[in-house]
């Protein structure tokens, strides 16, 4: 399951069809299965945004793609009722960002690759 927070103030100019396309193709090369996408975001106009980007990415994903709307304690909440451990993403209640898990588990990781690699 991917989760995508879109947090802080609108702007057109970050946003280009170009973009888009290159991400979605991109998903679309992961030799994974993608369970679900949920796209968070806190500005309305990111709505139509939505919108297009459902257009580009497919039926298939599309049925499997979600929005969520409202502040990042809102969002939270919606996860939340598709069952997502919300306190291992990385951002906080207030929306801001917080990679301390990710650092850890990448630490930790490394550290027991290390311990494989010289016994």
């Amino acid at each position: 399951v991917v989760v995508s927070f879109q947090n802080g103030p609108f702007s057109p100019d970050i946003f280009d069809r170009t973009t888009y396309r290159q991400t979605i193709n991109m998903f679309k090369l992961f030799p994974i299965k993608l369970a679900g996408y949920h796209f968070c975001f806190d500005d309305i106009r990111f709505r139509m945004v939505w919108g297009l980007a459902t257009i580009y990415i497919g039926k298939e994903a599309r049925l499997k793609a979600r929005e969520h709307e409202g502040t990042p304690f809102e969002c939270r909440y919606g996860l939340m009722s598709y069952g997502i451990p919300v306190d291992d993403l990385p951002i906080t209640v207030e929306g801001v960002d917080d990679n301390s898990a990710l650092v850890q588990w990448i630490e930790d990781r490394q550290r027991e690759q290390n311990e494989l690699d010289n016994p």
